[in-house]
């Protein structure tokens, strides 16, 4: 079988991507490599799924966090520090607004 189109999410669109032959099989492992490095790299962080548009989610923002990712028009992601994800999580619930952790990276997983 041959699909007539591929997309992916995160890793995904590396697949996607080497399925395509857009990227050879080896130069898409060799970014997932590299991505997972500089990803390894990074202080520890987390992400909050929130069930606010982009536009509404903007001005609860501070300086530590940030837009992640817009999901739908009524689902967007938001990053950041811990402590700062965990914060947000709070003042959301606290407003009556639906926020959930996504769920933390396993061992096997680069974070």
């Amino acid at each position: 079988m041959r699909p007539r189109a591929v997309l992916g999410y995160s890793l995904g669109e590396y697949s996607a991507a080497a399925q395509a032959g857009v990227l050879s099989l080896t130069d898409a492992l060799t970014l997932v490599a590299r991505r997972a490095r500089l990803i390894q790299a990074l202080p520890p962080g987390a992400m909050l799924a929130v069930s606010l548009p982009e536009a509404e989610i903007e001005p609860w923002l501070d300086p530590a966090l940030a837009l992640a990712a817009v999901n739908g028009p009524t689902l967007s992601v938001v990053s950041g520090p811990v402590a700062a994800v965990a914060a947000l999580a709070e003042r959301l619930t606290a407003a009556g607004r639906s926020a959930a952790r996504c769920a933390p990276p396993t061992p096997s997983t680069p974070r």
